[in-house]
């Protein structure tokens, strides 16, 4: 048996922790390491969060938690539920998870999501808005987009306020087939 407690002591390959062993043990073990995170010992000072692919960035200013806190981003495998109908996904989703029982900030935290131009394929890139997966108390949950948010086709980004953890991703529809006029539809 191996329990993880308290905050950093040690480094492997980047990520700090410390580890107890309470019985004898043989054999080998994983240890998961996270994609990206980042730890704030103090919850007055600022939290920003930079994935190593560069394409999300969370900060969360100072006072958005009442303890210190640990965030860690990955990326995920795959899509926890079905994408909304009419909707393409484009890029990465990533899981935003807090250390210990925080589901949310005190305070709104900004969130960028950037995408590549080769990602896109078919996707009208004028119709590109933020999802979070929100879980339903029974089990499973949906794709609900986040109301308000700023798409930067210069950038390459999307920019959206929010405060609660989970996973986020962009969706894009493809655009309406062009009719001229006198053509036949058949």
């Amino acid at each position: 048996f191996v329990t993880f407690s308290g905050y950093p002591t040690g480094t492997l390959s980047g990520l700090t922790f410390q580890m107890t062993a309470t019985d004898t043990y043989s054999g080998s073990f994983e240890v998961g390491i996270a994609h990206d995170r980042s730890w704030t010992d103090n919850p007055t000072n600022d939290l920003n969060l930079t994935t190593t692919d560069g394409n999300l960035v969370l900060n969360a200013p100072g006072n958005s938690f009442d303890a210190p806190t640990y965030v860690v981003a990955n990326p995920t495998n795959a899509l926890p539920g079905t994408i909304p109908t009419g909707w393409l996904h484009i890029g990465e989703a990533y899981s935003i998870q807090p250390s210990g029982a925080i589901t949310g900030s005190n305070k709104a935290m900004a969130l960028t999501l950037s995408y590549q131009q080769l990602s896109l394929a078919s996707v009208d890139e004028h119709t590109l808005r933020p999802y979070f997966w929100a879980v339903n108390p029974g089990g499973g949950g949906t794709w609900t987009a986040v109301i308000s948010y700023t798409l930067d086709i210069t950038g390459n980004q999307v920019s959206a306020s929010v405060n609660r953890f989970g996973i986020y991703t962009l969706f894009g529809r493809t655009p309406a087939p062009v009719i001229k006029k006198g053509a036949r539809i058949i």
